[in-house]
């Protein structure tokens, strides 16, 4: 039975009339005629007595009536709810990060996104470059931000490069240089994440030649760099990570510049949210503020 004729039927149960029900409706009375008698064929019940001027219940129609009031309420609810999503009033929005960028870059995002939208929660999901990409691979996450994955069955919209840097004890012989070169960097002892969380900054290493000889793998950023501060070895992070760092370091950028490409990714031909798609395009709209004539890069 069509929700249609649901209403219909309780409607006419209300009134006891065609044309009351129609005007209820917006039907005419002939077209409230027809979706009963589509109602009654259907279930195989006559549902209502003709007893001229009033339709009466049937027996067995008063016992369907609390059943069609339940989906007639349901219903309501649903497309309650429907209208709530569709204007951003509820909804939960499922995101992955790295670290770097829950800590720094994010929180300031989605308090902004907050402001304008209260109703709207956030599911933040963190993990490295790979699991984040098979988390939005399998729709685990509704976004993911992550450098950029080059995966094919994934888009990748950028929101800002983030220059790596060299990061050595501040009274390292190389602290007071403006500028580092790998070939100064050769011989150094590396203090590196492990692998799985590394492979972004090692496979920009490779391409470039350069193969530094790692004596430890940790698994927390701030611990390399209490690490490098006792000297223990040298690394090489996102300049993203260092925002507010309360270690006696000194970060170093590459002669010429070595960036990774931040920024968000989707499945391709993926369904948004509703709520997904306007923090996509809040997002895209921030990146072109920041990029406007006179506006710094805001990492």
């Amino acid at each position: 039975m069509t929700l249609s004729a649901c209403d219909t039927i309780l409607k006419i149960a209300e009134t006891g009339s065609l044309a009351r029900t129609a005007e209820a409706l917006g039907y005419t009375p002939s077209r409230i005629s027809q979706i009963l008698s589509a109602a009654e064929s259907e279930l195989g019940l006559l549902l209502f007595h003709r007893e001229r001027p009033s339709l009466v219940p049937t027996r067995e129609c008063e016992a369907l009536l609390p059943a069609l009031r339940e989906l007639h309420e349901s219903e309501t609810i649903l497309s309650e709810q429907v209208g709530r999503l569709k204007h951003l009033q509820t909804g939960t929005i499922r995101i992955g990060a790295f670290t770097s960028l829950s800590c720094h870059w994010l929180p300031s995002r989605l308090k902004a996104f907050r402001a304008l939208y209260p109703g709207i929660r956030f599911d933040l999901r963190l993990g490295h470059r790979d699991q984040i990409v098979d988390w939005a691979r399998a729709g685990i996450i509704d976004v993911g931000l992550t450098e950029d994955p080059q995966a094919p069955e994934l888009s990748f919209t950028l929101l800002q490069e983030d220059p790596y840097v060299a990061v050595v004890p501040e009274h390292h012989p190389l602290a007071a240089c403006e500028s580092v070169t790998y070939d100064r960097l050769s011989g150094e002892a590396f203090i590196f994440l492990e692998p799985e969380d590394n492979r972004a900054v090692e496979e920009a290493l490779a391409r470039d030649g350069f193969f530094p000889t790692v004596d430890y793998r940790v698994k927390d950023d701030y611990t390399i760099m209490a690490m490098v501060e006792s000297g223990l070895g040298v690394s090489i992070l996102p300049r993203l990570v260092l925002n507010r760092s309360p270690y006696r370091i000194r970060a170093l950028p590459f002669d010429p510049p070595q960036l990774r490409r931040i920024g968000f990714v989707l499945r391709k031909n993926g369904r948004l949210s509703p709520a997904t798609q306007r923090l996509i395009a809040f997002w895209r709209q921030e990146q072109e503020d920041s990029s406007a004539p006179g506006k710094g890069d805001r990492i």
